[in-house]
């Protein structure tokens, strides 16, 4: 049981904004719209000052959400020719590696607990010790299929245009285009 010393204020703040992006590819202007919700409380110690733990607490509410809603950004394709801008292609690539880490995890996890369940088998502790040496191996090899599945992630690769396939032939080493006369 605890001993109460204060009050707890507890804000929750919504909002959203729209977001103006110019293509890379067609230079297209469009907009698409962000929700965020961020959350902030505070406490008045021994009751003292409610209203200023309240009034403090909605302040920095709307603040974390109007900073949340500024670095706010989601996938979305241009409506003209459907290419993800850098930022929306760095956002899907970390999904991807978010995914592929758990993945690995997963299956590693449970390729460990299925060796020690057989670890308590005495006549084949050969065998658990191959698990547990194989659920590491899968564990490295894992990791590193997942970085480089993640690297290697290009949502636009099929995209024609300055950025796209077609971008390959058209550029030079350092991946810049090569002016037409």
């Amino acid at each position: 049981m605890s001993i109460p010393i204060g009050a707890r204020y507890t804000v929750t703040a919504k909002g959203s904004a729209w977001k103006e992006v110019c293509c890379e590819n067609c230079e297209t202007q469009f907009a698409y719209q962000v929700e965020r919700t961020a959350t902030r409380g505070g406490v008045s110690v021994l009751w003292l000052d409610n209203q200023g733990t309240e009034d403090r607490s909605n302040r920095a509410a709307q603040s974390a959400l109007e900073q949340e809603i500024s670095k706010a950004t989601e996938v979305v394709a241009c409506p003209t020719c459907g290419w993800l801008q850098t930022n929306m292609c760095q956002r899907l690539k970390r999904r991807r590696l978010y995914i592929g880490l758990a993945s690995t995890f997963v299956i590693a996890a449970s390729m460990l607990v299925a060796g020690v369940l057989l670890s308590f088998q005495p006549p084949d502790l050969d065998y658990s010790r191959q698990l547990f040496i194989s659920c590491g191996c899968f564990a490295v090899v894992g990791t590193l299929a997942s970085v480089a599945w993640w690297k290697r992630h290009n949502p636009n690769r099929r995209h024609p245009g300055k950025h796209g396939r077609d971008a390959k032939a058209a550029s030079t080493s350092k991946g810049v285009a090569k002016p037409t006369s």
